[in-house]
């Protein structure tokens, strides 16, 4: 009796990993009913800082590194309303940027956005 009592506290534990472990790869946790997330990849070989353009206000959200992925949320004392904004990507140590056309979003969706090493083949998808 004593074994089995040992070995339990491990197997709970192991047991607790596994279902943690148990999501989707590459999935974004879902926002909140009013914040709205930005998952940025970042294929550049180079870092980016990521701004939020609303209004013609610039707002830092984050950076990325070379070759890794970043989620981001957007504030909601920034974003209050469904309406349009632009991200723009500021490749650090270069004089390189992408701004995005006017994207529609509305509180609790997520944008995927991905910066390419040639920018202007950088894409986004809103969910």
């Amino acid at each position: 009796m004593p074994y089995r009592l040992t070995k339990l506290p491990g197997a709970l534990l192991a047991a607790t990993i596994l279902a943690g472990c148990a999501g989707t790869f590459g999935s974004a946790p879902p926002a909140t009913e009013r914040e709205i997330r930005i998952r940025v990849t970042n294929n550049n070989w180079t870092d980016a800082t990521v701004y939020l353009v609303r209004n013609g206000a610039r707002t830092r959200l984050g950076t990325v590194t070379s070759m890794n992925r970043v989620l981001l949320s957007v504030p909601p004392a920034i974003f209050s309303g469904g309406s349009s904004i632009r991200l723009l990507i500021d490749l650090i140590g270069s004089s390189a940027s992408f701004l995005t056309e006017s994207i529609l979003v509305a509180p609790g969706q997520v944008i995927d956005f991905t910066v390419e090493n040639n920018l202007h083949l950088s894409n986004y998808a809103v969910w």
